[in-house]
């Protein structure tokens, strides 16, 4: 689906949407698999900003460019300082009984020794 869609299809849910460009501006290191083994290639970086920044305006979010982790996080207490909402959880458990084999195996021992008392173990007066 394409983004811009998939962002109408937000708005009219009433989702608003938080964009984050990661990534430095200008090239990175990206590691490449070479014969002699696995070395870094300074690459460069592309971010759809517009689209982003697109997206975001248009469900009422806002666009956030992350070039390192210190501002990821920053960007990551930002956006849920905005953005609380009250959950109610439902928790549903499933009980077993555990005890009916206990039961079984001491009516099996009972019944044992009332057989067995009255047949092969039996007293003599």
């Amino acid at each position: 689906i394409d983004p811009i869609t998939a962002a109408q299809i937000a708005r009219t849910y009433g989702i608003k949407i938080y964009t984050v460009g990661v990534g430095t501006r200008g090239t990175a290191p990206y590691p490449v698999q070479t014969p002699l083994g696995i070395r870094y290639q300074n690459v460069p970086v592309e971010v759809d900003e517009e689209t982003l920044s697109e997206i975001a305006e248009m469900t009422g979010g806002k666009y956030y460019r992350a070039t390192d982790n210190q501002k990821l996080e920053a960007i990551y207490a930002e956006i849920d300082r905005l953005e609380k909402t009250k959950i109610d959880v439902q928790v549903y458990r499933r009980y077993a009984e555990m005890f009916y084999g206990w039961v079984g195996f001491a009516l099996f021992l009972v019944l044992a020794e009332f057989g067995l008392s009255s047949t092969v173990l039996r007293k003599i007066p």
